[in-house]
């Protein structure tokens, strides 16, 4: 019996140092496990703004970011989230809302732009929040939204379109902030109960620090207009069709004229421009057949097409910082006799100087610095007083079609080489078919298998 208890014992003893080593080697393997591996690190959760339910989305383009493109819901209060499926919302899509009877509208940071026709006719909507990411309001965005009554405009705001608040007839207050740089044609017309600010003959919309950021309308009876000191911009199509219109003085401060600013002020004869100014819009200037000058400052960066179309002007000297000569910008101008071409002039649009009749003398400022490479279609067309001689600066790499269709040039002399000229096959469209070329060589050619030129001391052109 005690050998059997001695055994049963000695078993006893042995299963309990198995398991006391199977526990000290287990715990051993846990602790080295857990110092390999690295320490958790609790992550802030991101804030989403979730959007209403019944928001429609679409991707875009190139798959960055989502689009509010449709809504589908019954809400009446909509918060417009700046996050869908791990991706940012930055735009509202054309259409969006229209039509809807939405009743307040929240507009989220992080979305850029509200798009065309966005809240078109949304006749219940009283309240509108636009966050301080917003840079553009586009055509129609708020139209005919006939329950809105005031609107803060934030912040970083640059763009109001075309009608963007067209015929949104209880409109009485809008606050337009510093940032502004472009306000669209008839953008706030037909906005019967709007009040403005008035100043020499002209209204104004602003905020309480400046009542005068940006002018919309003018007087049409009177003659003269000075605008405010505190201006930023001039609205598209303010003075438009004012035939009484004689004087403007466009303050300092201004940096943008608006599309159709002045089109057709048939008796502007005198305007001043000042050297803050940095953009002149589209047609700006069209049609003003009493404006034979004006002095482009060195501020300006953008000349809009038709921007002079068919004015009375008859000299125009582009400053070196306009890039671009675009379409139709002198189209019609048949008082115009020399135009002088700033140094960072790149390209010439489509019909930039059609039907200048009397244009005779195009300068460039600079051959050896100049930078433009392209001449565009019909850009010259009929301008019957220029020379039989065209000088082309080695620059241009591209003349389009009928560029210099129905003139009399004849010679093009340019200071490309035979080489240049054959690698860019700059008469490859025909636009130069027939026009005898005349290259540059400072060094009389060894050969005569093309016609070569060189400037005298005197800068003289004299044929080789």
């Amino acid at each position: 019996m005690n050998t059997k208890r001695k055994t049963l014992l000695s078993f006893l003893i042995c299963l309990l140092c198995a398991v006391l080593t199977f526990a000290f080697v287990a715990c051993g393997e846990t602790t080295s496990e857990s110092e390999s591996q690295p320490p958790v690190v609790e992550s802030k959760p991101q804030v989403v703004v979730s959007g209403t339910n019944g928001l429609e989305y679409t991707l875009s383009d190139d798959g960055e970011y989502y689009i509010i493109s449709g809504y589908n819901g019954t809400a009446r209060k909509i918060v417009c989230g700046d996050y869908y499926k791990d991706l940012p919302i930055k735009e509202i899509g054309d259409n969006a809302f229209r039509g809807t009877s939405v009743e307040t509208v929240n507009v989220t940071d992080g979305i850029e732009k509200i798009g065309e026709y966005a809240f078109f006719s949304c006749k219940q909507l009283s309240t509108l929040n636009l966050g301080s990411t917003v840079v553009e309001i586009g055509d129609y965005a708020f139209s005919a939204c006939s329950s809105l009554t005031n609107v803060i405009l934030p912040e970083g705001l640059t763009t109001i379109c075309d009608k963007a608040f067209y015929r949104t007839i209880n409109l009485i207050s809008v606050s337009i902030p510093e940032t502004i740089s472009s306000i669209g044609c008839e953008a706030f017309e037909g906005c019967t109960n709007l009040q403005f600010s008035i100043y020499d003959n002209a209204k104004y919309l602003g905020n309480t620090d400046n009542k005068y950021v940006a002018l919309i309308d003018c007087d049409s009876e009177k003659t003269s207009c000075a605008v405010n000191g505190n201006a930023k911009v001039i609205a598209g199509g303010a003075f438009e069709n004012l035939a009484n219109l004689t004087t403007v003085t466009v303050a300092s401060g201004v940096t943008a004229i608006g599309d159709r600013a002045f089109n057709d002020c048939s008796n502007l004869e005198d305007v001043s421009l000042p050297n803050t100014l940095q953009t002149i819009g589209t047609s700006a200037f069209a049609h003003c057949s009493d404006l034979d000058k004006i002095n482009l400052p060195a501020s300006l960066v953008k000349i809009g097409d038709g921007a002079f179309s068919h004015s009375g002007l008859t000299n125009a000297y582009i400053p070196d910082g306009v890039e671009k000569i675009d379409a139709y910008t002198f189209n019609g101008c048949l008082s115009l006799t020399s135009i002088e071409l700033g140094l960072n002039i790149t390209e010439i649009g489509a019909y930039a100087f059609n039907d200048c009749s009397a244009l005779y003398a195009v300068t460039f400022k600079s051959f050896s610095g100049c930078k433009v490479s392209s001449i565009g279609a019909f850009a010259f067309n009929n301008c019957k007083k220029l020379p039989n001689r065209f000088f082309m600066p080695a620059s241009v790499t591209t003349v389009e079609e009928n560029a210099f269709l129905d003139t009399f040039v004849s010679d093009v002399y340019t200071f490309h080489t035979t080489s240049s000229w054959a690698e860019y096959k700059l008469d490859s469209n025909l636009a130069l078919e027939g026009f005898k070329i005349y290259f540059f060589s400072e060094n009389e050619p060894a050969n005569d298998d093309a016609n070569y030129f060189y400037l005298d001391k005197n800068g003289n052109v004299v044929n080789w």
